[in-house]
């Protein structure tokens, strides 16, 4: 988007829903990869990402403002969302939009 000539200062990013902190456990050697790409411990909580926390920190390390960021705040694991996995292929769909 910059290099399209958008100014940081003006770029809004709205996060949706997705797997949240409490329902995304990984192994400690994904821990240790996020640790060795300089995401802060407050990306995690024992071997749980929370997602949202690591895409708000690469933002603000693009120089997006944290007031124009907003998110959704909604976990993919509740019962309100499709999951290829968590049904076993039998799902609906999700869409998501990206614009200028």
């Amino acid at each position: 988007m910059k290099k399209l000539g958008a100014k940081t200062e003006n770029i809004k990013v709205a996060i949706g829903q997705g797997i949240c902190q409490d329902n995304f456990e990984v192994g400690l050697e994904v821990i240790q990869q996020f640790t060795e790409a300089a995401f802060p411990s407050s990306c995690w909580r024992e071997n749980k990402i929370d997602l949202i926390a690591c895409n708000k920190f690469v933002l603000l390390q693009s120089g997006i403002n944290e007031k124009n960021i907003w998110t959704m705040n909604r976990c993919t694991f509740e019962n309100d969302f499709f999951s290829y996995r968590g049904d076993k292929g039998k799902t609906g769909r999700m869409w998501a939009v990206i614009s200028l």
